[in-house]
């Protein structure tokens, strides 16, 4: 039973951080647009899903598509070892850079379409729960 361990464990372990850097980054991404809409309920004319901007969701982002970068260069040792190098270190950019990408249309995505579901209200302001007098 040991020997099995031995032999099939490291396999297995890579395999489980592939699978779950990947969903980690998925469900990021579905919480990350949740809480724009979120706030796009509280405020109308808020911005939660500008490209590029570093906020502290895109730091998070970035370090869990590092994570996912790692997990592939460990998947590509384990499972591919006749791989050079150059082309394992490559791998691991693209899927870096995919990850990125991914994130980034998905936020356009969801900036358009919850700008074009939500129209934006302008309403006079309301100062101590007190409407404005006419």
């Amino acid at each position: 039973q040991a020997a099995h361990v031995r032999i099939y464990g490291p396999q297995a372990y890579t395999l489980l951080m592939l699978v779950t850097c990947l969903m980690g980054l998925i469900t990021y991404l579905r919480v990350r647009v949740a809480i724009g809409r979120f706030s796009l309920d509280l405020d109308p004319n808020d911005h939660p899903f500008r490209p590029l901007v570093p906020t502290d969701s895109l730091l998070g982002y970035l370090l869990l598509a590092f994570f996912l970068s790692v997990s592939v260069h460990l998947s590509l040792i384990q499972f591919a070892p006749g791989l050079s190098l150059a082309a394992v270190f490559l791998l691991d950019a693209a899927a870096l850079v995919l990850a990125i990408v991914a994130e980034q249309l998905t936020l356009v995505a969801a900036g358009r379409h919850c700008h074009r579901a939500t129209p934006i209200k302008v309403s006079e302001p309301v100062v101590d729960n007190v409407p404005p007098v006419r």
